[in-house]
């Protein structure tokens, strides 16, 4: 599902040509990574059961993280990410997305070591609903 949802992110038009292939599971070096980039991290995978067993439709959460040079570039792909992101339903790659929802968001200021400028950010919350397709 991950990978799926991973899929999705790349494929929404606010982000090709702004992160190219630039989203990875956890943190990539940002003395070596190339910005805007997005930082992806799973916080939760909620299951759901019947007295028949585990239901199809499942919930999971995601907390997104949005790296640039400026606070107007991650601003403005945060707003854009939140626009294409918000309410969607799809299918990836053989995942049923029902419901993608943002939670919340917020910005962030990261160091940089060896004097460079910290980088600037926005980080959502994101919950969806899917299934297999």
């Amino acid at each position: 599902m991950l990978e799926a949802f991973m899929t999705l992110l790349l494929g929404l038009e606010p982000l090709q040509g702004q992160i190219g292939a630039r989203l990875a599971v956890g943190v990539q070096d940002p003395a070596t990574t190339a910005r805007p980039y997005i930082n992806l991290h799973p916080v939760g995978d909620l299951r759901s059961y019947t007295l028949d067993g585990e239901a199809a439709v499942k919930s999971a959460r995601v907390q997104l993280d949005i790296w640039a040079d400026t606070a107007s570039e991650a601003v403005s792909l945060a707003r854009a990410l939140s626009g294409a992101l918000s309410g969607l339903s799809v299918s990836v790659a053989g995942i049923r997305f029902k419901g993608v929802f943002l939670e919340g968001g917020r910005a962030m200021a990261g160091t940089r070591t060896q004097g460079l400028a910290p980088l600037l950010g926005w980080s959502f919350d994101i919950r969806f609903k899917w299934e297999r397709a």
